[in-house]
């Protein structure tokens, strides 16, 4: 056999080589050992990084779950009401409108509160660049639709009081009642000369309903 480290001839039966004093047996080198222990010393700082990230993990989920809830808890509500305001918002706008316009009307013109709704509506001109003057048949204290009664998607009744004996008209009633109700938010509204506004569910309202807070 060769001696790997003088490259001469050898016999297979010696141990070491005659010339140079070599070794024909290879030992286990230490720097494998050592490359094992690193590879299993790196494994073992893997896993507790691991360990360490999933322990950082748990708590924010935890807190993003918690906030989560709290989110709806307060949302749904909010969803809730803002439904209820953009559906039945237009109705009940329009009672409060007709009462602060009946009241201007009385104190203004002093024959009580108007005959009719279409009086606190807008005045009409026949000239295009034409100023409207307000007048005790028009006095413009209203939107065109509700003095129209056409609020969109409510119907509005507005009836005046009988006159007393100086012609002046005391009481009015004002009805507000959906035109296409939704069978889980069917509310009607009423008001008169008092200023508050009472409400129903599923049934036009009246002066012996209970009325809205604030």
């Amino acid at each position: 056999m060769i001696c790997l480290n003088c490259g001469r001839m050898v016999e297979a039966k010696d141990i070491r080589c005659r010339y140079c004093g070599g070794s024909f047996f290879v030992e286990k080198s230490p720097l494998r050992k050592s490359s094992g222990t690193h590879r299993g010393g790196g494994r073992r700082e893997v896993l507790q990084q691991r360990s360490q990230r999933n322990n950082k993990t748990i708590p924010v989920l935890v807190v993003s779950v918690l906030g989560l809830v709290v989110f709806l808890l307060v949302a749904i509500p909010n969803l809730l009401r803002s439904r209820l305001e953009g559906g039945y918002g237009p109705g009940m706008g329009a009672l409060r409108a007709i009462n602060e316009a009946a009241a201007i009307y009385a104190n203004t013109y002093g024959h009580g509160f108007p005959s009719t709704l279409a009086a606190l509506g807008a005045p009409k001109t026949r000239f295009l660049h034409a100023t409207p003057q307000p007048s005790e048949t028009a006095a413009g204290l209203i939107s065109k639709e509700v003095a129209s009664g056409a609020v969109p998607g409510w119907r509005i009744t507005y009836v005046p009081g009988p006159p007393d004996r100086t012609g002046r008209i005391q009481t009015y009633t004002v009805r507000a009642d959906p035109i296409n109700p939704d069978p889980s938010w069917n509310i009607h509204y009423f008001t008169d000369q008092t200023g508050v506004i009472r409400q129903a569910s599923e049934r036009e309202a009246g002066q012996g309903d209970s009325p809205i807070a604030g």
